[in-house]
Formats: structure tokens, C-alpha cells, sequence
């Protein structure tokens, strides 16, 4: 290594010193030039970390006399190692081991440009035998080693693609694994953290089926739930769910518990008078009318609140509290309800595949609020318990256009825009905290089209209509348009859930068995799911709406086409 201890006191010094300047006085503009500094230098630190933890790493395995390196210094592994030296969590080292793995030197079989530059023997100093030349190396990823180098990526971003590519490599050709990593490298430029994690995902699954559902199965062999109660009474519950095995589970404990939310946060009106009973909207959201009684007005007594109200308007529980709250309300209405054969709770998980891996049970689906993509042979497992919409019925005929006829979206269209937006369309919010906004005003001349609707939390919706956000939406694509202030340039931002997808042109997949045949129990199966999704439907409950009736004819006409 050619950098000497001065120079790397002299780097200390220099960090040392920026770190120490007083930035209270810096302008908005100055402060914000600065961070895009300390990014990318925080981020090459993070390569410096990550190529030194990748080489106790590799100094490091139980095949290494006394198992190595760290084992020998007296640590039980390289992270752990490691986490000494950053004085960080052993968690954090482990990513940047992850990371560093990138730099791994490997033998580099490529051509060489210039063979006459590359003797094959290297002349011995005293004439005599001459020995063979020292074979070229390259790191195991360049280009993640690369981009890290100059600070393009961060540690955690660089550790997701590289246990990525580690997943396929030996089951994929060298040039498949150099094309995938370089898109990933491209699309982790433009993602944060969770993002990378998230297409790294999806690209893997997608490249690499047979293993996807090898560690599905795994995940589901290791799924459990316990609870153990201590001497005081209180209660810990831990457990681990696999995706498909989860997902109606954080369905419903999302949504109810969404729905609280709301209705704390956002009661009906305050002071907002009904023109039949004259019953006032107090803050804590009870309509009351004090005419029928002896009071100084709103606000002057809980009579006529509902039982149990103070008269407080704000959400005191957080937000644990309250998911702890409706699982217990869900338990206590499934111990007194009456119709376990029905569902106590109204709610829909949709699922999403094609129509051809619903029949065959091979390829990948989606489960709305489930990042990571499923199997289909597991989705069946879940289609036929919940609301089940294949990704094939985008084109079911059911009506997702009705310009100025209505104002608000209907059921299908928010489902729609789920499916191309994968919740918030702008921070990637799950669907349950989000809803259908127009993009150009109602009251403005907007359609209630799926051209002029998108899914934002209300974060984001407040932000781009105070900040000046401009929405476009072209196909399946929804781009952010920044404000002036904030990109003078205005380039427009991928938003949507095609913001993790990597275009796997020419990249094959692994080869797999062929495809099964679609067998007459397999369109039973399909025709059955049919006929209970319509069987579930409540005809008396207006917040259940019946399942469009397109919807199982184009299925079966699909079937039988």
C-alpha cells in the first residue's frame, strides 16, 4: 500500500478539520451545496471501510490456520472485528464486509488488449529458468467497487447488490452476471437504500425462479409465533411470518389501524353544523346538539358525547399502541362473532400474476404492501382466502374511465392505480396509508380517469400541492416534475412501482423445468375462486361493494378461449 502514515494523518486532519467548522451562519444555498459534499464523501469513506472489512473477510475463514485472522486476534469473526474498528454495531460492519466483497481480487480471464505488453514468462534476474508471469486479477464487481470508490453509492446499497449477485453467480454466465450488475450499479444511482434493496429483489427472483422458491419454502418451513408472559403479567410476542403467510395478516392490522388514525387526526369538521338535527361537530369529532340542553354552548360539557369521550380532539396513542389495540379488537369481535364462516373484517388482499402463472402455478406475482415478489405456486396458496385480482384482468372490460360523470374513484380504479404505482407514487408509502388524488383538480375540469388519478400518502400530497409538483402520467409511467426552487432544471423524477423494476432485456433466466400443463383441475380451482369471491360479497353492506361483473366473465372466457 502506497499510502503512507502522514498522508493518513494528514486525511484525518483534513475531515477533522471540515467537521469542526461552524455551518450555523451558512446560507440555504450554501448548506445544501455542502451536504452534497458530505454525501459523497461520507459515502467514500464507507468504500474505505468496506474494502478494509472485506479483507479481514477474507483473512478470515475456519479453513486458515487458527481460522484466521480475526480469530486469531481474539474476535469470533470478521464483522466482529470489524465493529471494533468502526466503534459501530456489528450489524454495520457486517454490511460493510458485505460491501467489501466487492473488491475481492479474482482471476481475470478476460483478453488482453495488447498481448505483446503481457509476456507470458518473466526473464529470471540471473539468466537462468525463467518463471511464469503472475496471473492478471480484477475485483469480483468493478463496477460496485467502482462506484463506491467515487462515492455514487453507499455501503448498504453496495451490500444488497453484491449479496444479489452472490445469489446468482455460479447458476448464471459470466457475461448475465457483468449485464446485471452493471444495471444495477445504474438504477442503485437513483434509488435510496430501501429502493436498491427492493429492485435487487425483483431482479433476482425474476433471473433466478427455482432459487426464489427454494427460500420461500425456507421461509415458510421457519415461520413460528410465541408469547411468554412474566411474573408482572405483561406479555412479549415475537415471531416470524413468511411474505405470502403475512400478508393478509399486515393487510388487516394496516388498514384498521390506518383507519383510527384518520379518524383521530381528521374528525368531521370542527364547528361543522348539520342542516337537519343542528347538532354541532365538536373537536373531539361528537356531533352534539346542545339545544336540548342547559349549557353555555360547544365545548361547555360532554353531554350527548359518546361514552367515554373527554371532550380531547388529539391522538394521544402512537402508533404501536394503537396496532396493539386492534389486534386486540380484532380478537375480542372474532370471540363474539356469530358468522365465523364470513369475514369479520371487510378487507381485500390483492394479489397480481398473469394469467398464465395463475393456471400453471409457475412465474412470479405480487401481493399489494408485500415488497418482495412471491411465487406463484405460493400466491395460489392465498388466492383462493382473499380478494384475488390477477394481473391479467387490467383488461377485464370493467370501466376504469368516467371523465366528469363522477367525482370520486371507484374501488377498481384505485385498484388500478395500486398496481402501477405499488401505493405512494412519490416516497413508495404503502398502499393503506395512501389515497386517489387527481392530478388536475375536480373542481379545476379534471376527469376522474385513471390518466388523471394517482395514489399519494398525504405527506406527499400536501407537498405537491403547496411546493408546486407537476404529475405526469404517460401509459403505466408516473414521473414527478420538481418545482423551480428545488431543480431549476425541472428534470423530471420516476415515481411508481416501475421505479425498482431493471430491464432484464437478453438477460435469460436460469433454465427450468418446462412449463406444466394446465390441467381440468386447475380451471376448477379458478372457477371455484370465482364463484366464493362472489359468495363473500355482502349484499347489505354498502362499504362492500360487488366484484364487477366483468371480472369473472373475462376470467372465464379467458379459460375457455
Amino acid at each position: 500500500m502506497t499510502f503512507s502514515d502522514a498522508e493518513w494523518v494528514q486525511l484525518h486532519e483534513l475531515l477533522s478539520s471540515a467537521a469542526g467548522e461552524d455551518i450555523s451562519g451558512l446560507s440555504k444555498a450554501e448548506l445544501l451545496e455542502a451536504l452534497e459534499h458530505v454525501g459523497r464523501v461520507s459515502r467514500t469513506v464507507g468504500a474505505l471501510e468496506a474494502r478494509f472489512a472485506g479483507e479481514v473477510a477474507r483473512r478470515t475463514a475456519d479453513d486458515l490456520p487458527g481460522g484466521g485472522l480475526a480469530r486469531i486476534e481474539g474476535h469470533g469473526d470478521a464483522p466482529a472485528m470489524f465493529s471494533k474498528v468502526q466503534g459501530g454495531s456489528v450489524p454495520r460492519a457486517k454490511r460493510s464486509v458485505e460491501a467489501g466483497d466487492a473488491f475481492t481480487p479474482i482471476e481475470d480471464d478476460s483478453p488482453v488488449p495488447d498481448e505483446s505488453q503481457e509476456p507470458a514468462l518473466i526473464p529470471a534476474p540471473d539468466g537462468g529458468p525463467s518463471a511464469p508471469a503472475r496471473k492478471r486479477t480484477r475485483a469480483k464487481y468493478p463496477l460496485v467497487a467502482g462506484a463506491q470508490l467515487v462515492g455514487d453509492i453507499s455501503v448498504e446499497a453496495a451490500a444488497a447488490i453484491v449479496n444479489g449477485l452472490n445469489a446468482v453467480a455460479g447458476r448464471v454466465s459470466a457475461q448475465v452476471l457483468a449485464e446485471l450488475e452493471t444495471r444495477l450499479v445504474n438504477k442503485a444511482r437513483t434509488l435510496d437504500v430501501n429502493g436498491v434493496k427492493r429492485a435487487v429483489a425483483r431482479a433476482v427472483a425474476r433471473i433466478d425462479l427455482d432459487e426464489h422458491e427454494r427460500q420461500e419454502k425456507a421461509a415458510h418451513d421457519k415461520r413460528y409465533l410465541w408469547w411468554k408472559q412474566d411474573h408482572s403479567g405483561k406479555v412479549v410476542i415475537h415471531g416470524e411470518l413468511d411474505a405470502v403467510t403475512a400478508a393478509p395478516i399486515l393487510t388487516v392490522l394496516e388498514q384498521m389501524t390506518t383507519l383510527q388514525v384518520r379518524q383521530q387526526a381528521r374528525p368531521a369538521k370542527p364547528r361543522a353544523i348539520d342542516p337537519v338535527t343542528g347538532a354541532i361537530t365538536e373537536p373531539c369529532g361528537c356531533q352534539v346538539s346542545h339545544i336540548s340542553h342547559d349549557c353555555a354552548g360547544p365545548g361547555a360539557c360532554l353531554s350527548g358525547h359518546r361514552d367515554g369521550c373527554t371532550g380531547e380532539a388529539l391522538e394521544r396513542r402512537t402508533i404501536g399502541q394503537i396496532r396493539a389495540d386492534v389486534l386486540h379488537d380484532l380478537a375480542r369481535h372474532i370471540l363474539g362473532c356469530t358468522k365465523r364462516g364470513e369475514s369479520g373484517v371487510r378487507t381485500t388482499v390483492i394479489v397480481r400474476m398473469t394469467l398464465e402463472s395463475l393456471l400453471r402455478g409457475q412465474g412470479l406475482a405480487s401481493i399489494d404492501g408485500i415488497t418482495t415478489p412471491v411465487s406463484a405456486r405460493q400466491a395460489r396458496r392465498l388466492a383462493g382466502d382473499a380478494g384475488f385480482i390477477p394481473e391479467v384482468l387490467a383488461g377485464d372490460g370493467t370501466v376504469m374511465d368516467f371523465g366528469r360523470t363522477r367525482r370520486l374513484f371507484t374501488a377498481s380504479q384505485r385498484t388500478a392505480m395500486i398496481g402501477r404505482d405499488g401505493g405512494c407514487a412519490k416516497c413508495h408509502a404503502p398502499p393503506e396509508y395512501c389515497e386517489a388524488h387527481h392530478i388536475e383538480f375536480w373542481e379545476r375540469g379534471g376527469m376522474t380517469d385513471l390518466a388523471n388519478g394517482v395514489m399519494l400518502c398525504t405527506r406527499c400530497h400536501h407537498d405537491v400541492h403547496n411546493l408546486g409538483w407537476q404529475i405526469d402520467v404517460h401509459g403505466n409511467r408516473v414521473s414527478f416534475v420538481p418545482p423551480p426552487h428545488i431543480d431549476p432544471s425541472r428534470t423530471p423524477q420516476p415515481g411508481g412501482n416501475a421505479v425498482f423494476d431493471i430491464d432484464m432485456t437478453a438477460l435469460h433466466s436460469l433454465d427450468t423445468q418446462p412449463p406444466p400443463e394446465i390441467t381440468a383441475e386447475d380451471e376448477a380451482l379458478v372457477r371455484q375462486w370465482i364463484r366464493d369471491d362472489h359468495a363473500r360479497h355482502d349484499p347489505y353492506n354498502p362499504y362492500d361493494p360487488p366484484p364487477p361483473a366483468t371480472t369473472a366473465d373475462h376470467l372465464l372466457v379467458a379459460l375457455e378461449g
